[in-house]
């Protein structure tokens, strides 16, 4: 007998027939396709290498649409851009959503295929500290939501908050965008380059007046001064590192500086991102915030959408039918937020000594990470089975 068989825990497998609807084969930051033979100051991309990069255009008259910013796919709903983007320059004050479409899995700026979703903006939110060039973040809302394919998947967000800047020093990270070229032209295509993150000391050396008063937490620095940069038209634009199987994204294209005499991106300084992990707790609110209600409260095993019966399995006494499963009232399905559910049994379970309720952890709990055990019924690690 194992060890794990030995514990008198109450062990539950939820054991959910589905009658029409199947796991999502699609995970955030795992794309269908990869690289392919390097282009001038940057690589050639392949079309879905970026499944989770957004096109928002502007609407214009005559039904026409004007590219001007770069996004990130967070959710079937959600899309994470620049503030700037989304702001009127004249007056300060936020674009009317009426204004956006944004295009899912575009490759090429002048073809919509029929691998590109198309979807109008029902929703703004503006970081509420945004100020010129600061906190320069702003979530956009579609109005229907978007099909998961190999072209249109949402990549990953490091939930740690509080992660040390620091350690992204030294390493690169992969942009994307249709942005302006050297020649002053914006690309039809869709390119990426990989950008070395860089110290805030060694930001600053670099153009002391620009970057003096700019840097500080809620951004960081990259650049390899080479003439690889991202310019105008990569606003919004998300910076990507691959993060042990997945890609996950840490810097939102903010600002670079602008040459001027040639009115292009000064390549011999560094461009400025938005420090992703800064903003963790306003993104997560607003995916709250704009996740259907209707979802959220106790749901009747009839009402989940099941085919069957549902069951939970208890280690050592049976299954046991399901009669009411609730959802935290802030979960979010994509990316995963809250994710935690009670499942109410139809009929009490008898306890006995190899069935026990586990007891809560509360404020007087001693610290007993050291300790914890993880239980469950899946894969034997030694033999898969």
């Amino acid at each position: 007998m194992s060890f794990l068989s030995r514990l008198p825990i109450l062990a539950v497998l939820l054991v959910l027939q589905l009658s029409l609807i199947s796991a999502s084969s699609y995970q955030c930051g795992t794309r269908k396709h990869g690289f392919v033979p390097l282009l001038y100051r940057g690589w050639k991309v392949e079309e879905g290498q970026w499944p989770w990069h957004v096109a928002i255009f502007y609407k214009q008259p005559q039904d026409s649409l004007k590219y001007q910013c770069g996004g990130s796919l967070l959710s079937s709903k959600h899309i994470l851009t620049a503030a700037h983007c989304t702001i009127n320059r004249k007056t300060k004050f936020a674009l009317p959503v009426g204004i956006f479409e944004v295009h899912l899995g575009q490759h090429n700026l002048s073809k919509v295929t029929e691998n590109v979703q198309v979807r109008d903006v029902v929703k703004l939110h503006v970081h509420p500290e945004y100020s010129t060039l600061r906190n320069d973040v702003a979530l956009l809302v579609m109005r229907l939501a978007i099909t998961y394919t190999d072209y249109v998947i949402p990549i990953c967000i490091d939930r740690k908050v509080d992660r040390d800047l620091r350690n992204l020093e030294g390493h690169r990270g992969w942009l994307t965008g249709w942005g302006v070229t050297e020649t002053g032209n914006v690309s039809d295509v869709l390119w990426t380059a990989s950008l070395e993150v860089v110290s805030y000391l060694d930001c600053t050396r670099n153009d002391p007046v620009l970057f003096g008063n700019m840097v500080n937490e809620t951004v960081f620095c990259a650049g390899d001064l080479n003439g690889t940069s991202p310019g105008p038209g990569d606003s919004g634009g998300g910076m990507y590192f691959y993060d042990g199987d997945q890609w996950v994204l840490r810097g939102v294209v903010s600002f670079a500086k602008v040459d001027s005499v040639t009115k292009l991106v000064d390549t011999s300084k560094y461009a400025v991102f938005a420090n992703v992990q800064r903003f963790l707790t306003w993104i997560q609110w607003v995916l709250a915030e704009d996740a259907p209600q209707a979802d959220r409260g106790p749901k009747r095993i009839s009402e989940t959408g099941i085919g069957t019966v549902a069951q939970v399995l208890i280690d050592g006494y049976g299954s046991v039918d399901i009669a009411e499963v609730t959802c935290h009232p802030e979960y979010v399905q994509s990316p995963k937020i809250h994710d935690l559910a009670l499942v109410r049994m139809k009929n009490p379970v008898r306890l006995a000594s190899n069935v026990i309720p586990a007891c809560l952890a509360s404020n007087w709990t001693e610290n007993l990470y050291d300790t914890l055990v993880h239980t469950g019924i899946g894969f034997n690690r030694t033999t898969g089975e």
